[in-house]
């Protein structure tokens, strides 16, 4: 993903003048992807203002609606109902769109059946809040056994942290003790399972979610330390989780493999945030070796490209372009995002807005071209053009082109282009409740700012 970095000494000037042209290239994100390497479960990137996914146009639960905006009070002192605010969300959008558009759809807890496939059905929808509600429904069931208790309890942690509900998360895991130890195994309970079955009940899920919720409390490198743990676990086979077909894991289902390679991504993600470049390449080198599938280690090497232009290093991302396209001949959309990211770090932002619409035109529609053509015209000092090209975006296809980073990188032209940009990021927020996902992170619209 691509996002501006903040704009600095935001323009007073209206729409048309433009920013002054940084001297250095855009601050350029890579979206994370389910890929060899990583696709966080929530990963707010902290460079990047994010946030994330609730409810739907149905009656809130105490979770919210959708995009994490809750109905309040109007300025007037009239609380606002929900069903008030969504009326103002549509006439907002219909006027922003021209047309109707119907919003997202969100599965309700009482539109799947009240078990573990429902649950599941929910969890692949990105229904988070009545993921909640059918956890606390099959919680209470008398005869539920111990294995499946502490898979709904996984989904039900999985469904908070998408959410961002940190803190419930954090009890939540600290509520469960060691999860290693003795009670969270089948070997407790032989009365149950018999005397010869073995593993353990917590869920992968569960095992990623508590390796990684101390980077959100502020205590990073315990999380590093914590994923390089569950690292050395999975790789020496001392993880053997014990399910039965119905408790198939949200994350990587129970590939060991995926597993593993899974978390080395995580790892990996967590060091780049934390600074620790080195590390993250050596991680990295250590993975290609260790993968034998071409396009696997062709998506390692493009991945630690994004790095080293993170870094500001030309000459290191070049490099590991090159090597991700001898691992595995790249597609045209890889080729031009590869040449436009490369030329947008080098100030080269023409050239890299040529590769972009040739992205484009092999992928229309592609959101991370989309928001990097957006950057290169707004350091070419195009502001209408960029503000033009992701409204346009967002008018084709809201519930495509709505997200965070392009949320984000709105915001920010706004703030450089207009006086009235708290009045337009008000409008983007009336639109991410009908159209964005759950959990939203509504602070991308930076709505506090200017």
């Amino acid at each position: 993903r691509a996002t501006m970095a903040d704009a600095g000494a935001a323009s007073e000037q209206k729409k048309g003048a433009g920013p002054a042209a940084p001297a250095a290239g855009p601050a350029v994100q890579e979206r994370p992807r389910r890929s060899a390497t990583y696709d966080p479960l929530a990963n707010p990137d902290p460079t990047a203002a994010r946030s994330l996914p609730v409810a739907a146009v149905h009656a809130p639960s105490e979770y919210g609606t959708r995009g994490n905006i809750k109905a309040g009070s109007s300025a007037s002192g009239h609380v606002v109902t929900p069903a008030e605010q969504l009326a103002a969300s549509k006439s907002t959008a219909r006027a922003f769109l021209g047309r109707d558009i119907e919003p997202r759809r969100r599965l309700r807890h009482i539109d799947v059946a009240a078990d573990l496939s429902g649950l599941l059905a929910l969890v692949r929808a990105g229904s988070w809040g009545a993921a909640i509600e059918c956890a606390k429904v099959l919680l209470s069931s008398p005869d539920i056994l111990p294995h499946h208790v502490m898979y709904i309890r996984g989904v039900r942690i999985l469904a908070l942290f998408r959410l961002r509900k940190i803190q419930q998360v954090s009890d939540e895991l600290a509520s469960m003790g060691d999860l290693r130890s003795p009670q969270h195994k089948v070997d407790h309970y032989p009365q149950l399972y018999g005397e010869e079955a073995t593993g353990s009940f917590v869920p992968f899920t569960i095992h990623v979610i508590h390796a990684e919720i101390p980077y959100y409390q502020g205590r990073h490198a315990e999380a590093i330390d914590r994923l390089c743990a569950l690292e050395g676990i999975l790789r020496a086979g001392d993880h053997v989780e014990f399910c039965d077909v119905a408790c198939v894991d949200p994350i990587c289902g129970d590939d060991g493999d995926a597993r593993e390679r899974y978390v080395s991504g995580a790892l990996i993600h967590h060091l780049v945030l934390d600074g620790h470049y080195d590390a993250a390449f050596a991680k990295i080198e250590q993975l290609s070796h260790s993968i034998a599938d071409n396009a696997e280690r062709a998506a390692l090497h493009r991945r630690a490209s994004r790095i080293y232009m993170r870094q500001g290093d030309s000459i290191g991302a070049k490099r590991e372009i090159d090597a991700a396209s001898e691992a595995a001949p790249p597609s045209p959309l890889e080729r031009a995002m590869d040449s436009g990211l490369l030329a947008m770090m080098l100030g080269e932002f023409r050239e890299s807005i040529s590769h972009f619409d040739a992205a484009l035109e092999d992928s229309p529609g592609n959101i991370d071209a989309v928001n990097n053509k957006a950057l290169a015209l707004i350091h070419l000092r195009q502001v209408d053009d960029a503000i033009a090209m992701l409204e346009s975006a967002v008018r084709e296809d809201p519930v495509k082109f709505l997200t965070e980073s392009l949320a984000y990188n709105l915001a920010t032209m706004y703030e450089l282009a207009f006086h009235d940009a708290n009045e337009r990021k008000a409008r983007l927020q009336a639109l991410v409740v009908l159209y964005a996902p759950e959990g939203f992170d509504t602070s991308s619209l930076k709505l506090n700012a200017a």
